[in-house]
């Protein structure tokens, strides 16, 4: 599991690195697949909205007894800044 979440972990530090128009879900979710199935309170598939300038999300991970944490920042050029890591 440690090299799963590694190597997620350095997925997630490239998506990073990067400033985007909106936040890459879609990469982040990718990346944390590595770990586990994104999922909501019920264990049924993660849907839902990341709403505001700045904000903060939870998001377990499946069957790995590990968490996605995710971060976002809109800066003034209305560029995201995103910070997202599995642990």
């Amino acid at each position: 599991m440690n090299r799963k979440r590694s190597a997620a972990n350095n997925q997630l530090h490239t998506i990073g690195r990067t400033y985007y128009r909106a936040i890459p879900l879609s990469e982040i979710f990718q990346a944390a697949r590595l770990v586990g199935e994104p999922v909501q309170e019920d264990g049924t598939p993660w849907s839902g909205l990341l709403c505001g300038r700045e904000g903060r999300a939870e998001i377990e991970l499946n069957g790995s007894r590990l968490w996605l944490h995710l971060q976002w920042y809109r800066l003034e050029s209305g560029n995201y800044e995103v910070n997202a890591y599995v642990s």
